[in-house]
């Protein structure tokens, strides 16, 4: 691809993490720190090199950058933070949904569990859709609340 592609045409839930594009109430979404520097996809994304664009690989441009050996550890530590999250809340998720579902059989009242759920799930896709690492801060931000959310369907079982 040449220089002046749109990567968001393909890439929307990626462009919108890093920009910070997400309406999610009580998060206050900021653009990346790379973002505000203005770094474009291809300061960090080398399409012409043939290579899968991974967190692996994207590395060796945080340090041809920064020049410092430590960014690009904190990149692969990043990505396999978020991705833990991600797969503790894939649990969670799944778990609050079948509660949900239990309390609905039951007749009890679930609007506001069903509102928390569908929430939490909001939050989880865009971080899981927009790779994590296009936006650590505010990834993080994301999945913080959607944990809380899930914890408090979690604990309605009592």
């Amino acid at each position: 691809e040449g220089e002046d592609v749109d990567c968001s045409r393909c890439h929307g839930a990626q462009a919108k993490l890093y920009n910070g594009n997400v309406k999610v109430k009580g998060v206050d979404a900021s653009p990346d720190y790379m973002k505000e520097g203005e770094v474009e996809c291809t300061g960090c994304h080398d399409l012409k090199s043939g290579k899968p664009q991974n967190v692996v690989v994207v590395k060796e441009k945080c340090v041809s950058c920064h020049e410092d050996e430590s960014y690009g550890q904190m990149a692969l530590e990043w990505e396999k933070e978020i991705q833990e999250l991600e797969d503790q809340i894939a649990v969670q998720v799944e778990e609050a949904t079948e509660l949900v579902k239990r309390m609905r059989r039951l007749g009890r009242d679930t609007g506001s569990l069903e509102a928390m759920l569908e929430s939490a799930k909001l939050s989880y896709s865009l971080v899981s859709k927009g790779r994590g690492i296009h936006n650590y801060e505010l990834s993080k931000e994301l999945l913080d609340k959607a944990r809380k959310e899930l914890e408090k369907i979690l604990e309605s079982k009592s």
